[in-house]
């Protein structure tokens, strides 16, 4: 690699959603890219799209691979994406989820450990403040996990912050809130199957309400219209996140630091809000019916992100609607 190019980025979990759309950005900011995917969920549409990117088949529970993988790209920063993120799904199979979040980032940690690497990103989430009422949130706000899915993300967190201390690793745990719409250039999107994000969902059942009916879940929550209230970030915006947080690490000193960054809007939507907001632009009408509400969902919960926009100079700039509008120009494209 020649002195002037930047550094190579190595992204586990980098054909789903989240890590498609971070692979586009840090290619088009001139980063080498390699990823790792055992492609359980995500698809290989973002190779066609970049050239010369590094790509490995891999599981990361699979430690001698991933040292393989490591040695052979040699990246500076790993960005760690992969894992299992269904809260409803983690209930139900809470073994799968501690054996791919859990086990898989050990694996992964320790063959980073083993291969030198000194700077690291994980992939965490909301979730891991469970039922606050302590909105918004900070990153000192009291974690309290009520699902597997959130249980596994902070295991992982309190183990990396062990790691860098010990092993003079520069970490940055980036917690998100409700990640949704898609590319600028509307090339890449959701296509999570199935599909559970209410944004969507929503956007399909406007498109095609006779096959796609939203069940609201809950509407007795202590909100402003009783459904539940989440904080949406626009998938362009979480990218440019993750390139200010490869960009922060490479800047730092030598030496073991652990910093968490939350990664929101800092603005709670409802779900009557976003069905609202979805008719307007779609000009549809959504189908919606009342539910039970969902176990591990907490009422509220919507992020402070302070800490994000003074350290890694990072603010959102896409608005709600820019988020709705985008899913909506995606998915009618796919319908046609």
């Amino acid at each position: 690699m020649n002195k002037d190019a930047k550094p190579r980025v190595l992204i586990t979990g980098g054909l789903g959603y989240i890590g498609s759309h971070c692979v586009r950005k840090l290619d088009a900011l001139g980063y080498e890219i390699g990823i790792i995917d055992n492609k359980s969920t995500g698809n290989t549409n973002v190779l066609t799209l970049v050239d010369g990117v590094y790509y490995k088949h891999c599981d990361i529970r699979d430690g001698t691979a991933v040292i393989e993988v490591i040695r052979q790209f040699q990246p500076s920063t790993i960005i760690h994406l992969a894992g299992k993120a269904y809260v409803e799904e983690s209930f139900r199979c809470p073994f799968e989820y501690y054996s791919h979040n859990v086990v898989g980032s050990l694996r992964l940690i320790e063959a980073a450990v083993h291969c030198g690497i000194k700077r690291f990103i994980f992939s965490s989430s909301c979730s891991v403040y469970g039922t606050t009422t302590d909105n918004p949130v900070t990153e000192i706000t009291k974690t309290n996990p009520i699902s597997p899915y959130a249980h596994t993300k902070l295991v992982v967190e309190d183990f990396l912050k062990y790691i860098a201390g010990t092993n003079n690793i520069s970490v940055a745990v980036l917690r998100y809130f409700n990640v949704a719409g898609a590319s600028d250039d509307l090339l890449t999107g959701e296509d999570h199957t199935p599909e559970t994000h209410l944004i969507p969902l929503v956007i399909r059942s406007a498109l095609n309400p006779s096959n796609t009916q939203i069940k609201v879940f809950g509407t007795d929550h202590i909100t402003k219209d009783g459904t539940c209230e989440r904080d949406y970030l626009h998938i362009e915006d979480l990218s440019e996140a993750h390139a200010k947080a490869v960009e922060y690490l490479d800047t730092k000193p030598q030496g073991g630091s652990f910093d968490i960054f939350n990664l929101g809007h800092g603005r709670p939507y409802s779900v009557t809000e976003i069905i609202r907001i979805a008719e307007n632009i779609t000009g549809c009408k959504v189908n919606s019916v009342p539910s039970e509400r969902r176990q591990g969902d907490p009422g509220s919960i919507y992020s402070d992100t302070t800490r994000a926009k003074q350290t890694l100079y990072w603010a959102p700039v896409r608005s709600i609607e820019s988020i709705i509008k985008s899913a909506y120009l995606y998915e009618k494209q796919k319908s046609h």
